[in-house]
Formats: C-alpha cells, structure tokens, sequence
C-alpha cells in the first residue's frame, strides 16, 4: 500500500464569542493527517519597520463543569513580521490541534488566535461577519492509503508499466508550482500532473482484435498511426491568490491524467 495525500480546505461554519476572543470551530473529517495550517488575514499595523508581532494560538476544551467558563489551553506563542501599514495573509501550523480533532471528533470545541497590534487591538481577522472575505480558512493534508499501482506507470490497460516499457503507458510527472514562479498558488506546492508516452502498435492500441485489423488494412494510406495520449483527467482543488490578493480555493479541471490510451 502507498500513502496518497488529499488536501482539503474548511471554513469556519459558526463563531461564538467567549468573554474576549472569537470561538473558531472547523467542520472536520475523521482521519490520519499530515499537515495542517491556518490561514488569518493580518489588519494594516502601523509599527516601526521590522518589528515583530505575537501570536497565540489557543485549543478550546470544554469546562469542567456546567458552571464554569470554556478552558483555553495555550499551544503556540510566537512572533511574525509584518509590513507597516499593510494588511496581509499568514499560514501559521497547527498540525498537533487538527490531528486530534481528526482523531478524536468530540475533542473539536474550536480554536482561538489572539494577535494584537501597538494599541492592544485585535488586528487578526477570527470572525467572518467582521470582513466576510477575508474570513480564515484552515488547510488540511489528509493521509489516505491506495494501490501502489495508482502512484506507478500503468497502461492502457490498467496494468503496471516498467520504466523500461516502450509501449504507451502513464508515467509519474511532479509539477513544482514555486519552481515555475507560480508564487499565487498557496497549496498544493507540488502535485503529480503525470503524463503519456509510449508507441502505439496496432494489436496493443485496440481493445478488440476485429478492430486492430480493420485499422491495420486502412493503415495504407494513413499518414501516420495512433498517437499516445490522456484518455481520462482528473481535477485539482488549488488554494490560490486572485488578483486581489484575496484567497479562493477552487476546482481546476484536467489537471491529473489518470489514464492514457492510443488514439
């Protein structure tokens, strides 16, 4: 079995208010993760060039008892440059939180991110109903198990293909977005486009024999034979900038050939 890895992104579905901060709650799959991030839109500061702001990042457990208050359990502290004046987009990880919700679904209470500017003001934007299109986001790679042979070259067919076969087949592509400088793509940073490439000989591109020898009678006057190429492609769901620079996670179409065949 091989690990394949599925990226999802969840917005927020409802907020509550606690006494000082927003209640982010993340609708979740149950699941082995990889990676989790959480996306915030940062307000415009103004501070000194360079200078460094905190961040905290909270886990919400439920009250000890009826009485009580919901508990905010402290995960992260850390500080993040930010440009003066400018509002701008952070992805901060948040993989232990995620990995137990994914796990443990009754431990999912929300989060909590507090990040205040030089005037002790809430400068993340938590809840939606605030800025509805700069409402945060969290990133999820969920690990999934399939069959080796959906990570390895396979023909026409569906069989496995060496990387010795000369005949039409499927093979592994890598596509590096951040190597082509495709910087407003945020996830995912890599992704396997795949691609065909083999000869086509007759017999081996037709399903049925009748069908091979009918095209290998016309082959005569053909100027050339069937060609390699993808017969099925699959969708990719891509977090990305728009030109705005405002977030958007979308489906893009054939981005992933999943089989080849001659034609």
């Amino acid at each position: 079995m091989n690990i394949v890895g599925v990226r999802c992104v969840s917005y927020p579905f409802d907020f509550q208010h606690s006494n000082t901060s927003d209640i982010m709650y993340f609708k979740m799959s149950h699941g082995e993760i990889s990676q989790a991030f959480i996306h915030l839109w940062i307000k415009p500061v103004r501070s000194a060039p360079g200078s460094k702001h905190v961040i905290e990042i909270y886990k919400v457990s439920a009250p000890v008892d009826k009485n009580n208050y919901i508990r905010m359990n402290m995960l992260s502290v850390d500080t993040v440059n930010l440009e003066h004046n400018k509002g701008s987009w952070i992805r901060y990880p948040v993989f232990a939180m995620v990995a137990d919700w994914a796990t443990n679904p009754d431990n999912n209470l929300g989060m909590i991110v507090i990040m205040k500017g030089p005037d002790d003001n809430q400068i993340a934007v938590t809840n939606s109903k605030e800025e509805p299109e700069k409402a945060p986001l969290l990133e999820v790679q969920f690990i999934h198990e399939s069959d080796k042979a959906n990570r390895l070259a396979r023909s026409p067919d569906g069989g496995k293909c060496s990387l010795t076969e000369t005949r039409c087949c499927r093979f592994p592509l890598p596509v590096n977005f951040t190597e082509h400088n495709f910087d407003f793509i945020v996830a995912p940073k890599v992704y396997m486009a795949n691609f065909c490439n083999g000869t086509c000989d007759y017999l081996y591109a037709q399903q049925h024999i009748h069908m091979a020898m009918v095209q290998k009678i016309h082959s005569g006057t053909a100027t050339h034979g069937p060609c390699c190429g993808a017969k099925e492609l699959m969708p990719l769901n891509m977090l990305y900038y728009d030109h705005d620079r405002k977030i958007r996670f979308d489906t893009i179409n054939d981005m992933i050939i999943e089989k080849c065949s001659c034609d």
